[in-house]
């Protein structure tokens, strides 16, 4: 019984230490590479990032070998005998006091089989220290896609790179942030900005405005009468199709203490965001999965079954 409980903490632990989910990164799931592939069939290996934590360097290697393959490319971080291609990163902080974000340089070397240099390049590491020690997943993402991008011209020609970049315009999530109805204390603002960060670092864009290919999140709170020195929340996060339509509601329901809510919300902001994602992501999910096999039939008004119903647990773009 002890082995069994052990193994499900080690389980846990491990769970809790990777790098976010992205429901909303649909380049990097759902591209279809049926008519792609690199030139040579290589597979690039991502070298464990060198000069940072063992945490942050698995998730830059990570992180690129997934940027990699949303590109066409072959890639992974596990170890491979031989590959083709391998990257090395080596990351140079800045010790400077004053860094105004800008942390330090990530340098990439790019290598065919034999370690011979193919591309050099280096990245300026720019955001706050928080995001760097944190691992944030939009500071991350920056500095993957670009060296990608740069790899990546080395390994496909123009026709490729244009597919694919016209795949991800099309398919990346777009929001734009509706009202925040019902909030106490500083709550509108800091779950305006909380959710909107956290989009972003799942891999969705948001932009101030709504046009035809942007769905609108918005929020109604109702925050219940004190009781026994507690206080009952409950959130409902409204998703609308670009056309206006309620595609659905996320609730949210938690309990805490008296005052919370009247103050600022800080970490809490961005605790609700977070827990909403799954839910959020399986509204949207959803709803393209309907337009597209509406878009795909080919006789317009018969019976035919919508698309996919089941409940996902992490919904994938």
């Amino acid at each position: 019984m002890r082995t069994v409980v052990g193994l499900f903490l080690l389980i846990t632990l491990l769970a809790a230490c990777t790098q976010a989910p992205q429901p909303f990164r649909h380049e990097r799931t759902g591209f279809d590479t049926s008519s792609l592939r690199l030139r040579d069939g290589g597979t690039v290996q991502v070298l464990p990032v060198e000069g940072t934590s063992i945490a942050m360097k698995e998730m830059l290697a990570r992180a690129l070998a997934e940027s990699l393959a949303a590109r066409n490319i072959p890639a992974t971080e596990k170890p491979l005998n031989n590959p083709a291609y391998k990257v090395r990163g080596q990351v140079v902080l800045s010790d400077a006091k004053d860094r105004s974000r800008n942390l330090g340089s990530i340098y990439w070397t790019f290598m065919d089989r034999t370690n011979t240099v193919i591309h050099e390049t280096s990245q300026a590491i720019r955001g706050d220290t928080y995001q760097w020690e944190y691992g944030d997943q939009a500071l991350i993402t920056a500095l993957v896609d670009t060296a990608a991008d740069t790899f990546a011209g080395y390994l496909q020609d123009a026709t490729e790179r244009k597919a694919i970049a016209q795949d991800k315009a099309e398919n990346t999530v777009t929001f734009s942030m509706g009202p925040i109805k019902g909030a106490q204390g500083d709550g509108k603002a800091a779950l305006t900005k909380a959710m909107s960060l956290t989009l972003r670092q799942f891999g969705a864009r948001v932009r101030p405005s709504s046009d035809s290919n942007t769905y609108k999140l918005s929020a109604d709170l109702e925050i219940l009468k004190p009781f026994e020195g507690k206080q009952r929340i409950q959130i409902a996060w409204i998703v609308n199709a670009p056309d206006g339509e309620e595609l659905g509601r996320i609730q949210q329901h938690n309990q805490l203490d008296v005052g919370v809510l009247q103050g600022k919300w800080g970490r809490l902001a961005y605790d609700i965001s977070r827990a909403a994602m799954p839910g959020i992501g399986q509204v949207v999910e959803r709803h393209r999965q309907e337009r597209d096999f509406e878009a795909s039939r080919t006789q317009q008004g018969t019976t035919a079954a919508p698309g996919r119903r089941e409940k996902l647990v992490i919904p994938p773009f």
